[in-house]
């Protein structure tokens, strides 16, 4: 544009004409939902028997380091447990007791920055914010890319999420997908269950559904999980 009108064009009227090009404050507006408005039918119940808690402990690997230094701290102080950067723990791959998948991978850096930058006192340049919902095509403008829920946090309660599934809105159809496997089909049946739940999760976006969420609350003494890591990746891919 700027051979054309022979002129070094300003950095201010650069964006005010990008700006104004469509009327994007509008489908903003219109299209754009905040999670929190979102009404919620019915309570969401949170509370285990403890019977029932040792149990789902038991089967998603939890010792007793997990509950007593990491939960607890975080329940009972709200702030994450503070520990060393170094750890002298074995690597999964070398143990011979069960580990959790999660186990096998490990944080190869380390980053410190001084003063801390989070959301809360860097406001100005960091935020929390963000959006779910369908992306169209990258190469058009046009209100469809705005239609999406907007959430203030990573982290979803119970509550969040039966907003979503319980939504009347055909904008924002939601499927919940079982990532569980009979314990009678044993380390064979992982396979196959990962295949079954990539095909279903797939029929899913082919029926227009927006949402898929991957459920495990079926684990009991009949029924495993698939590993919330391997569940979520293979069904991204």
């Amino acid at each position: 544009m700027t051979w054309k009108k022979k002129r070094i064009i300003p950095n201010d009227e650069v964006k005010d004409q990008i700006s104004r090009q469509r009327p994007y404050r509008d489908w903003v507006q219109q299209n754009r939902i905040p999670l929190s408005s979102i009404p919620l039918k019915h309570p969401v119940p949170v509370a285990f028997s403890p019977e029932r808690l040792h149990e789902m402990q038991l089967a998603f690997g939890y010792n007793r380091e997990d509950i007593e230094t990491t939960i607890i701290p975080m329940v009972t102080e709200h702030k994450e447990p503070v520990g060393s950067m170094g750890t002298d723990t074995p690597l999964a791959v070398f143990s011979d007791l069960p580990q959790r998948l999660f186990n096998y991978f490990k944080q190869s850096f380390a980053q410190v920055t001084n003063p801390p930058i989070d959301p809360l006192r860097e406001k100005m340049v960091m935020t929390l914010t963000s959006y779910i919902g369908t992306e169209g095509n990258l190469l058009s403008e046009s209100a469809e890319h705005c239609h999406m829920i907007q959430f203030k946090r990573p982290i979803f309660s119970n509550s969040d999420v039966e907003k979503i599934r319980d939504w009347d809105n055909p904008n924002y159809k939601t499927a919940t997908l079982q990532m569980t496997f009979p314990v009678s089909d044993g380390p064979a049946g992982l396979e196959t269950a990962l295949e079954r739940l990539c095909q279903e999760a797939e029929a899913k976006v082919d029926e227009g559904y927006s949402f898929i969420v991957l459920s495990d609350r079926g684990v009991d003494e009949n029924n495993a999980p698939i590993p919330s890591l391997l569940a979520c990746s293979g069904v991204h891919h």
